[in-house]
């Protein structure tokens, strides 16, 4: 990579939202992300390997929020690290089953 030009942009279809678009872009280096449920589900469904949703969506920890309905927020700088804020219903939906 000659040089990195970060935007702050929503991905593509099936594309990872911290993939690189091109040889000498990356993705997101800004401070919040929206995305509707209808496109986490596309990532997911294109993710293959049972990948979780914070490998998914790039984040360290993704937080239910009972008053979020139809997005997911993604937040750059939260303590240092990026997290997701996401209905709560629908982080149940790919909650990973821990075992004891």
């Amino acid at each position: 990579m000659t040089g990195s030009r970060h935007l702050c942009a929503r991905p593509r279809r099936g594309v990872n939202a911290w993939q690189s678009l091109g040889q000498d872009e990356v993705v997101i280096e800004c401070g919040t992300m929206r995305l509707t449920l209808e496109e986490v589900d596309r990532m997911v469904a294109a993710e293959s390997g049972g990948k979780t949703l914070e490998e998914v969506l790039g984040v360290f920890e993704v937080f239910a929020s009972s008053s979020l309905i139809d997005e997911v927020y993604i937040l750059d700088n939260v303590s240092g690290k990026r997290i997701a804020i996401a209905p709560t219903a629908f982080r149940e939906k790919y909650k990973v089953k821990r075992e004891a």
